[in-house]
């Protein structure tokens, strides 16, 4: 019989088996904060679209980082004002 064999009849392994429930429990609770978080901040707004469009491509070149937001924001957001869709043309 091993040492880890002994702990996981023990208490020891009681203790470890309820830490890991609630590590799982804490993990799944910041999913659920980080959800939320993302699908109240999903819509982009005029005000957010229009300094977008005025940095994104500005010096003539759309950066793979642009892209990579422009296509993020495409999918993952809500409501898009159409001050992006000039942006999502260029990058299709």
């Amino acid at each position: 019989s091993s040492v880890g064999d002994l702990m996981r009849g023990s208490v020891w392994g009681e203790l470890a088996r309820d830490g890991n429930s609630r590590s799982n429990d804490a993990w799944g609770t910041r999913n659920e904060a980080v959800n939320h978080a993302a699908s109240q901040a999903a819509p982009v707004d005029q005000s957010e679209a229009q300094w977008l469009a005025e940095r994104i491509g500005r010096d003539g070149v759309f950066h793979e980082n642009e892209k990579a937001l422009l296509r993020f924001i495409k999918e993952e957001a809500e409501h898009i004002d159409p001050a992006l869709e000039p942006l999502f043309a260029k990058i299709a």
